[in-house]
């Protein structure tokens, strides 16, 4: 699995760069540890009530309040998909994963070579901002159809909080690789994995557990975090 690297190889961010050209999505080993991760996700799910889920948002604006959101149903891109988003914007309170957003962020703007000024990337003339999400998969049948991003002009860069046969026992992310071929991430992915694609690669998530009743009370299922940076509405972007 040539697409899976270390994080304690040497070049990290060369080899990073060379496997996404290749193959389009890479897998990063150990990028935190797995012990630190699972007491966040334990201090998050603690603190988790299916009361604050809406089911409609707007559009993304520079500066909006952080939401919990209950998706189920067809979306900008015809992405159909069953799944909880919380989001962890940067310019609000942090919350328990804040510093592993950061670090992720300081991660991607190092393959990259971006900067911000007050949360704002420009990027070839049109203002981004981040969007980090905490992304939740229910037991039942939490799913996210294959689909390719359009959402930004750089790679989104997602963070494994689970694992497969220990947190949910069926389904999860995959991807297409460029030979057409369908590629199992789960086989590999650990909590505490880095994984990242590029905007052409297409990809989904399997239905977790859809065998089992449909479960929204809990956190129970699959989760990651997923960065992307993507093109707000800023009416007001130094208020």
């Amino acid at each position: 699995m040539d697409f899976v690297i270390s994080k304690k190889k040497e070049n990290l961010l060369c080899l990073v760069q060379q496997i996404l050209d290749e193959h389009g999505f890479c897998i990063v080993k150990g990028f935190f540890n797995r012990g630190d991760v699972i007491r966040l996700v334990q201090t998050f799910k603690n603190d988790f009530s299916a009361k604050n889920d809406l089911r409609w948002t707007g559009p993304y604006k520079y500066g909006m309040p952080d939401f919990q959101r209950l998706d189920l149903g067809d979306y900008a891109q015809i992405n159909a998909r069953f799944s909880r988003m919380f989001t962890n914007y940067t310019w609000n309170k942090e919350g328990p994963f804040a510093a592993l957003i950061n670090e992720m962020i300081n991660f991607r703007n190092q393959l990259f070579s971006l900067t911000s000024n007050s949360h704002i990337y420009n990027i070839n003339g049109e203002n981004y901002c981040d969007l980090p999400k905490v992304l939740h998969y229910p037991v039942g049948g939490g799913f996210m159809n294959r689909h390719s991003d359009n959402n930004g002009p750089t790679p989104n860069v997602l963070l494994s909080l689970t694992k497969r046969g220990t947190d949910y026992f069926e389904g999860g992310v995959y991807y297409i690789d460029k030979q057409g071929n369908f590629l199992d991430a789960e086989e590999v992915l650990e909590v505490g994995d880095l994984y990242l694609h590029v905007q052409e690669t297409p990809h989904g998530v399997r239905a977790v557990d859809p065998k089992k009743n449909i479960d929204l009370v809990s956190l129970d299922g699959r989760l990651a975090i997923n960065l992307s940076a993507e093109n707000f509405l800023f009416e007001h972007p130094n208020d």
